[in-house]
């Protein structure tokens, strides 16, 4: 990772302005290839484009940078549709138990808290209820096509495809 370019990718983010966006220009593609892996897992990719996008400064990227930032929302937008689907089946499948539950994080930060859901890597549903009702949010969640891997006292963790790398 070139620190220098995240340093600045940070600058565009934190306080977008053209002289912070025209400083990304300075970056060869190697400092770009160097970099990407960070950004992305960083969860700052997206945030870099939309700001970018913001200023009307998203000439200041590379080419190859400008259209990778874009195929990750592209995709963002997609995987979020998907799960966004999956995630209101699910609190209707509870609603219709009678099981009482608050989603936690995620989609329920939107969007007060995160008003481009896209830009906020969704990787699973949190949910609290009370032990209770741990019986039929388990035949819930199996219906549904989740495989329990994992319990404690406190918690409960549920894959649809567990074992498996995303």
């Amino acid at each position: 990772m070139n620190r220098a370019l995240a340093n600045a990718v940070v600058a565009v983010i934190g306080l977008p302005s053209s002289a912070n966006a025209g400083a990304l220009r300075n970056f060869r593609d190697s400092d770009w290839r160097g970099s990407m892996h960070w950004l992305i897992t960083s969860g700052l990719a997206l945030h870099l484009l939309v700001s970018l996008r913001g200023m009307g400064a998203e000439s200041v990227l590379r080419p190859g940078v400008c259209a990778r930032l874009q195929t990750l929302y592209d995709a963002s937008a997609v995987r979020t549709s998907e799960l966004r689907t999956d995630y209101l089946a699910l609190n209707r499948r509870l609603a219709t138990l009678g099981v009482p539950f608050a989603n936690w994080k995620g989609f329920a930060l939107e969007p007060e808290f995160c008003s481009d859901i896209r830009l906020r890597p969704q990787m699973d549903f949190d949910l609290i209820a009370g032990k209770e009702h741990a019986g039929p949010i388990d035949d819930a969640l199996r219906a549904a096509g989740y495989h329990l891997t994992r319990r404690n006292d406190i918690e409960s963790s549920y894959e649809t495809l567990p074992g498996q790398d995303y």
